[in-house]
């Protein structure tokens, strides 16, 4: 079995160095936005994201030990290790009959490893006996730090996507229980908490449909992990002594607080179109087609899968004409970005030699994928804890090199599918012998940071196209992400949003400032309603519809990555709409020299069916700003409206867009 290359252990932009504070009690572990902190416990006691605290209670283990639940004493952590990347943390902690060691590992961008070890107490030559019949390890989070969630995979190893959002929304009043899923995230709408493993080894849940909880009640919302509902297997029946010891049982898992980076506030200006392959984009076939691109407000063009005759490749036999049309790009001012993916192809050379090593592979042996294309080829797909990883990198390398390509467009590269292929080190027995799948979230994790410190090192951006997977280990060294294509191919996704997605699934999973990472909507470019109230564009092909231009247009001019978002679900204080299908969201920004408040309105009437009669009431003192002289303007039609007593009234169709220009004068 080949290793891949491990990615370096330095901080990248705009990430900041670990730093770590200690005293007697405890130690406190930061890093951008977050602070993670151990008091007297071996386990954290404290979790906050940009000031805000989102534990209710530090995190535990409870459970059943010799017929008494287990009681904690005092713990200690001490400090192992700390650089600028990373902080490692040893603990330590008893109960009755019972010790517990960790190891946690805090990284630059907030994630947190923790391996849980448990073993009996006794001193040596003492004959032990211990019987641990129920074990969990819980996390109370504050109630409104816990309001929506999103898991994955859907279904088994999330190799095919269902076509739905089951996996994301609002918790429920009466909780979620869930089967072993390898993440878990529970937040709000700005931020979270998100935990991981890359399999159930040592978990020992019957049924198994309840091994992760989400529990909410008045005080505090629980997410609890059932590790054990009996004895441990590896215990049973076993009375230690000196020469003949417990087997420590060891969990491995994680959590990371979002969001993870801060949103780059000029992802606005990105203005990302996708193109079939590069002669899409070539002047000499398609004269005059720069021009076009230039003229529609294109700046960065994604070249797809076309662009190489063998998917998911560095090999092009077109070198020169690629190199040629990226430069007559940048002559343009467009940055070009080349689509890599998660596949080995049956054209590749390297089929035969590495296709055992490398396949995805289920629990009976079964490759995933199959996608075929032109020139003749199918397409498996490949696991990133092989060395496919420093192959599908190098082949990167030689790309950019080649042809001056600007970033990378990948589909599903960063997803951790789960693989049982144990050709390179993926899934696990259980005590049965029965062979278990498990989730690559480091491996996977490993190939992001290495792609990320490549291409920003070289001025690019990473656009990840996914389905329903935002892992954030993973998702963190990505640059934007565009999700929803599992929900096209149902008609009702795209004529009733809000109906079939809904409102809450749509700002846990498809909205990205949860997570730190900015995220465009998979949907015709002219259907603006649903996602521009959430702050979301969606993205365009070739044909960039005279709208989104438009739009492009009034948000550069608006300048909206420095002004301040109001958001439907929280801004009542500023606007009010009737009726209900009604959602508008503002930017707004104050322009001292020019003694005025500007906000830029978003309306949308989310019916599928019914135009209405849409009204907005308007409190400008809400954003320091006096009403009696403010004026409105249609953004995309550049005409005035009519504003009354801070009132607009206007017309929406069924699931139809009115952008706002507001101007009034400071202070009133």
């Amino acid at each position: 079995m080949k290793a891949y290359t491990s990615a370096a252990d330095k901080v990248l932009p705009p990430w900041t160095p670990v730093t770590v504070t200690q005293d007697e009690a405890e130690i406190g572990v930061s890093v951008w936005g977050r602070t993670y902190r151990f008091h007297e416990s071996a386990l954290p006691t404290s979790v906050s994201t940009q000031g805000r605290e989102l534990l209710a209670g530090p995190m535990r283990l409870t459970g059943i030990i010799n017929g008494s639940a287990i009681k904690w004493e005092p713990g200690r952590t001490i400090l192992y290790h700390h650089n600028d990347a990373a902080a490692v943390i040893v603990g330590c902690q008893r109960a009755d009959g019972l010790i517990l060691n960790t190891t946690v590992r805090v990284e630059y961008d907030g994630m947190m490893t923790v391996d849980v070890k448990l073993m009996p107490e006794g001193k040596s030559g003492d004959e032990v006996r211990v019987q641990l019949q129920q074990l969990s390890l819980e996390v109370p989070l504050q109630p409104d730090a816990a309001r929506l969630f999103h898991y994955w995979p859907q279904w088994y190893t999330g190799t095919g996507p269902h076509k739905n959002v089951d996996n994301s929304g609002a918790v429920p009043a009466d909780g979620l229980a869930l089967p072993f899923k390898p993440f878990v995230w529970v937040g709000w709408e700005d931020g979270g908490l998100g935990w991981f493993a890359e399999s159930d080894r040592s978990w020992q849940v019957g049924g198994g449909s309840s091994a992760i909880e989400v529990v909410p009640n008045e005080d505090f919302t629980t997410l609890r992990l059932n590790l054990l509902d009996s004895e441990p297997v590896l215990w049973k029946g076993v009375e230690g002594w000196w020469r003949h010891q417990f087997m420590p049982l060891a969990f491995r898992m994680g959590f990371q607080a979002t969001p993870v980076k801060p949103v780059p506030p000029d992802f606005h200006e990105w203005r990302i179109a996708h193109y079939g392959d590069h002669t899409a984009i070539d002047d000499r076939e398609h004269p005059g087609c720069l021009e076009r691109m230039t003229d529609a407000g294109v700046r960065t063009a994604i070249i797809h899968e076309a662009a190489v005759p063998i998917q998911n490749s560095g090999f092009t036999d077109e070198p020169d004409e690629l190199r040629r049309i990226v430069d007559a790009c940048h002559e343009h001012g467009i940055k070009v970005l080349m689509y890599f993916g998660y596949e080995l192809s049956t054209l590749s050379p390297r089929w035969c030699d590495e296709a055992d090593d490398v396949l995805n592979k289920d629990h009976e042996g079964v490759p995933s994928g199959g996608w075929w294309r032109q020139p003749q080829q199918r397409e498996l797909i490949c696991c990133y804890r092989s060395h496919h990883q420093d192959t599908l990198f190098n082949d990167i390398v030689g790309l950019l090199d080649r042809t001056g390509i600007d970033g990378l467009y990948l589909d599903q590269t960063a997803v951790p599918f789960g693989c049982a292929n144990e050709n390179h080190g993926c899934g696990y027995r259980r005590p049965d012998g029965e062979l278990r799948v498990t989730f690559p979230i480091l491996a996977v994790r490993n190939l992001m940071k290495r792609l990320y410190e490549l291409i920003h090192s070289r001025g690019g951006i990473i656009s990840l196209h996914q389905s329903s997977c935002c892992a954030t280990p993973t998702l963190a060294f990505v640059d934007s992400y565009y999700d929803g294509e599992h929900l096209i191919w149902d008609d009702k996704f795209k004529t009733d949003p809000a109906g079939t997605i809904g409102l809450d699934a749509f700002r846990a999973e498809f909205m990205g400032r949860n997570f730190g990472v900015p995220a465009e909507f998979y949907c015709k470019a002219e259907a603006l309603a649903f996602p521009l109230i959430h702050g979301v564009r969606p993205r365009p092909n070739s044909d960039v519809p005279k709208s989104l231009t438009k739009l492009w247009d009034v948000m550069t001019a608006f300048d909206v990555g420095s002004a301040e978002w109001h958001p439907y679900w929280s801004n009542q204080s500023l606007l009010a709409t009737t009726p209900d299908t009604v959602k508008a969201s503002a930017y707004v920004r104050s322009e001292p020299d020019k003694k005025e408040v500007r906000a830029l309105l978003v309306a949308a009437n989310l019916s599928p069916d019914k135009e209405v009669e849409a009204r907005i009431d308007i409190r400008f003192d809400a954003v320091g700003a006096g009403g009696a002289a403010a004026s409105a303007i249609d953004a995309m039609r550049d005409e005035p409206m009519e504003l009354a007593d801070g009132s607009l009234e206007f017309p929406l169709k069924p699931l139809g867009t009115r952008i706002v220009l507001l101007r009034a004068p400071a202070g009133g």
